[in-house]
């Protein structure tokens, strides 16, 4: 049987109640059995996709990214995260999706020979809508590249479509395997941007972070034009900007060897 939400709230409202009481071994043996559950996935080209096992997975990945702040308060963070997602019978990703997603990508950009060539991106699918969120995005830092993982929760409105969210989601993978880190963006972005008319210092990073990975779906979508963009009446101009700005960025990626030597110069 999956590892469900019910079953990560249950087990981790368990674990926080006899923690307090004094029981200092429960939190050890909830990540124990975490880790200890092998979750299934479908492998695709550049990505694994897991969705009855997705809660299973994100538990691992909680766990594993913040090990240094100690297991009581990834438990907390997952007992949160499990009262943020609830049922719902709006749009959802589906397997079929994520494939043609990533084909597009890759023939578009060689998108994953580019940006996480030797780890395959991780996509979780949860059949649960979340309160806020249609998807989002988290990485690990490993010797050989980036390591993603992608979360994807139905649609939090029906009229909207899951493909261009996941893009969206693939577009954040692009700056922060560029610039190495999660809290930045290309500095030839803000350069972008003025050329648009639009003045970078005027937002905050995590606005210049959505909006590029915008112009990367848009970068994408303007190369099917069966697709519909999600923003309604955007100009050839803006599309045709959109896919010229990826592919000279995509061209010149850093290799993230350099980059990591650059970093540790610093």
């Amino acid at each position: 049987m999956p590892f469900d939400l019910l079953t990560l709230f249950e087990e981790t409202e368990a674990a926080l109640i006899r923690w307090d009481e004094g029981d200092e071994r429960a939190a050890e043996a909830f990540a124990k059995r975490i880790f200890s559950l092998r979750p299934a996935y479908v492998s695709g080209t550049g990505y694994r996709l897991y969705r009855e096992d997705a809660v299973t997975r994100y538990a691992q990945w909680i766990l594993n990214m913040n090990r240094e702040l100690g297991i009581v308060p990834c438990i907390e963070a997952l007992y949160q995260f499990s009262g943020l997602l609830w049922s719902s019978d709006t749009p959802a990703l589906t397997e079929e999706q994520v494939d043609m997603v990533f084909q597009m990508a890759d023939q578009v950009f060689y998108y994953t020979q580019k940006v996480s060539p030797a780890q395959p991106i991780e996509v979780l699918l949860f059949d649960a809508q979340h309160e806020s969120l249609n998807g989002e995005t988290t990485v690990v830092f490993t010797p050989d590249g980036i390591q993603g993982c992608i979360c994807m929760y139905r649609m939090r409105e029906k009229s909207l479509s899951p493909i261009p969210i996941l893009l969206h989601e693939l577009g954040h993978l692009i700056h922060i395997r560029e610039t190495g880190g999660m809290d930045q963006i290309p500095s030839s972005f803000r350069t972008y941007l003025r050329r648009l008319g639009i003045e970078p210092d005027a937002l905050t990073i995590l606005q210049l972070q959505d909006v590029f990975a915008d112009t990367f779906m848009l970068a994408v979508m303007s190369r099917y034009p069966e697709l519909e963009p999600p923003m309604p009446g955007l100009s050839e101009h803006a599309l045709n900007a959109s896919y010229e700005y990826m592919s000279t960025l995509l061209d010149g990626m850093t290799s993230f060897d350099r980059l990591l030597d650059e970093t540790a110069i610093k």
